[in-house]
C-alpha cells in the first residue's frame, strides 16, 4: 500500500524530491491542493539542479515549471508567470521548501503522496480520493453496484 498524508522526517522528504517525486500539497486554510513533480537535471550546476514543476488543479495534464531550485536556500522563479494561479502554487511550495530547510514545516501545509485507485489502478492526486483509495468515476461505480468500502487510514513513513 502506498502511503497517504507523509508522517516523515522533513530530511527524508527533502531526499525524495531531490531524487524526482511526484506529490500533492493541502492547504489546510483554503482547502486548495496543486500537484507538483520534481526533476533532478544533472549536470548544470556544481551539485545538479531540481527542478520542480506543478499541474494546475483540474484536469490539465501538462506540468508547468514552477521554479528551481540550485541549492537548499536559493530558488528561482521564472519572470513570465504572473497568473494567481501560479502565485499561489509558488506560495504553497515555497512554505514547504523553507520549512523543509530550517526543520519547521507550517501546520497548515499537509503532504500526499500519490497511491493507486482500488479499482482501476490509475494513479490518486486529489487528498480526498487518496483518502478513500479510490476515484471520483470509481466511486460512482461502486455505489451503483452496491459496493461498501470503509476508508484507508494514513500510515507513517
Amino acid at each position: 500500500m502506498s502511503l497517504l498524508k507523509s508522517y516523515a522526517l522533513p530530511t527524508e522528504i527533502m531526499l525524495k524530491l531531490l531524487n524526482g517525486y511526484m506529490f500533492t500539497l493541502l492547504n489546510k486554510i483554503t482547502n486548495e491542493f496543486f500537484i507538483y513533480k520534481s526533476v533532478l537535471v544533472k549536470g548544470t550546476t556544481a551539485n545538479g539542479e531540481v527542478l520542480i514543476v506543478a499541474r494546475c488543479q483540474g484536469t490539465q495534464r501538462k506540468f508547468t515549471l514552477v521554479c528551481t531550485i540550485e541549492t537548499k536556500s536559493l530558488i528561482s522563479v521564472p519572470e513570465a508567470y504572473s497568473e494567481l494561479i501560479f502565485k499561489k502554487q509558488l506560495d504553497l511550495f515555497n512554505k514547504l521548501w523553507y520549512g523543509l530547510v530550517y526543520n519547521s514545516v507550517p501546520s497548515n501545509i499537509e503532504l500526499w503522496h500519490p497511491c493507486m485507485c482500488r479499482r482501476c489502478n490509475r494513479r490518486l492526486t486529489d487528498p480526498h480520493s487518496i483518502e478513500r483509495g479510490i476515484g471520483p468515476g470509481c466511486e460512482k461505480l461502486e455505489k451503483n453496484e452496491g459496493v461498501i468500502h470503509l476508508p484507508l487510514r494514513a500510515v507513517s513513513a
